[in-house]
């Protein structure tokens, strides 16, 4: 196969007739050359990563201030926590709430109480959790109970803790 020295590529029907322009792989290595002497050369690289740099902690120091003006959660915000809570809640239950229920009791009371009384107590959690969880689905948009708070605490059924009802 012939070589072009000036590409050390393999000469195609480009290079034959000189149509080098043409050249799809041509027309890139032009680009390269061209952004090599730019501002893409090392030094403009480090130019525009200094400049990210300091638009990022200018950005991070400006910010500060403004995050205690709006430390009070709003609303819209708690609403969403209410209904995402809902559908963990729905969800996940019955099938997260007897396992871990099972476990706690195993641990305070022993296999035998955990296996036998605290799969029933799971059960019943896991399925008021489901039905609560529904409710706060259908409910998300008011105030209820009292500014969102959970029913539940924990108040995710994935989280750490034994089940029982929030203050």
């Amino acid at each position: 196969m012939l070589v072009d020295p000036h590409w050390r590529t393999p000469v195609g029907i480009y290079s034959w007739a000189g149509l080098h322009d043409a050249c799809p792989v041509a027309q890139f290595r032009a680009k390269i050359a061209c952004r090599n002497k730019g501002v893409f050369s090392k030094g403009g690289l480090m130019k525009i990563k200094l400049l990210g740099m300091v638009v990022l902690v200018s950005m991070v120091l400006v910010s500060g201030p403004f995050t205690t003006a709006f430390a009070e959660e709003s609303v819209a915000s708690l609403a969403a926590q209410k209904a995402v809570r809902g559908m963990a809640n729905a969800g996940l239950g019955v099938v997260v709430e007897t396992p871990k229920t099972v476990y706690y009791d195993t641990v305070e009371d022993g296999p035998v109480y955990g296996l036998t009384v605290g799969l029933l107590e799971g059960l019943s959690w896991g399925i008021a959790r489901t039905l609560t969880g529904v409710y706060e689905v259908v409910t998300f948009p008011f105030p209820i109970p009292n500014e969102y708070r959970p029913i539940y605490k924990p108040q995710y059924p994935f989280e750490a803790g034994k089940t029982d009802l929030a203050d």
